[in-house]
């Protein structure tokens, strides 16, 4: 389910940034596995979504639910001059896999004979039907009209959709956002339906591929995303990566963000790892 991409209304104590603070600068991400990286994720999402009336203002401050801890979830923050300004959290579906939580993700509680449907009509991947929900999308509200930080969130969605070797993504989008993901690769599945818990209606939106490369393909802002770059690498280890680093120069950047395919991509490298690091505990080993 997507949330708050465009200016919010309140000002939050988000280590006291402020847009002046926010507005420039290389755009970094960190997977959640810090309880300070899981705070700055529920407040970005308690700010943007509180800011448009889509959920009640709460004393903490937090917008959270226990999906955030299921081992099918993975939580992202972005950061900006080490300040954070966007999250977004990606569910695995893969009944096949065993992994808790898996035999289900959030937006089957509205759709669940659509999802199924779109995966029975997909070949399967070898592991049997494997998808990712990307919702909880959240930017700071004081982001503006600033783009780059939308499209990071999905660049990095789109790292653990390589990770969890998923063929479909699936998004619970609301009506006046669906141009948006059109341009993004998404289709329409269906109008939208009252979402529970939240003060709006969502619609499903889908990209569905045989495999992931047909997904990276199909999706423009996937094209730099790789298993083979450091970004990949050290960004699935839980340490903080540039989102951006597949592009060569800020105009490939800029392009990139208007749909284009035209950008140089600069040479990445295999990360070296330190001995002993393991991945997170949860994915391709399933």
């Amino acid at each position: 389910m997507d949330g708050s991409i465009y200016p919010g209304l309140l000002s939050p104590d988000l280590h006291g940034s402020t847009y002046d603070q926010i507005g420039g600068g290389e755009i970094t991400a960190r997977i959640a596995m810090s309880p300070e990286v899981f705070r700055d994720a529920w407040m970005l999402r308690h700010a943007a979504y509180a800011s448009h009336g889509f959920i009640e203002a709460t004393p903490s401050g937090m917008f959270m639910d226990d999906c955030d801890y299921f081992p099918n979830t993975k939580v992202v923050v972005l950061y900006r001059n080490n300040l954070p300004i966007g999250t977004v959290r990606v569910c695995l579906y893969a009944p096949a896999s065993g992994i808790p939580g898996a035999d289900s993700i959030p937006a089957m509680d509205v759709f669940r004979d659509e999802i199924t449907g779109l995966l029975e009509a997909t070949p399967p991947t070898l592991r049997g039907p494997r998808a990712v929900e990307v919702m909880r999308l959240a930017t700071h509200p004081d982001i503006g009209n600033d783009r780059e930080p939308t499209m990071a969130l999905f660049m990095v969605a789109g790292y653990l959709t390589l990770y969890f070797e998923a063929n479909a993504v699936v998004c619970a989008v609301r009506k006046h956002h669906m141009p948006f993901y059109r341009r993004l690769g998404f289709k329409k599945v269906t109008e939208p339906r009252p979402y529970p818990k939240l003060k709006f209606e969502t619609g499903l939106m889908a990209c569905v591929q045989r495999n992931t490369e047909e997904l990276k393909r199909a999706a423009p802002i996937l094209h730099p995303v790789s298993v083979d770059d450091d970004v990949y690498e050290n960004f699935i280890h839980g340490e903080m990566v540039p989102v951006f680093a597949g592009v060569r120069s800020p105009e490939g950047v800029s392009r990139l963000l208007a749909g284009r395919t035209d950008w140089e991509p600069a040479t990445v490298r295999p990360a070296i790892l330190p001995q002993g690091r393991r991945p997170l505990e949860m994915g391709l080993a399933a």
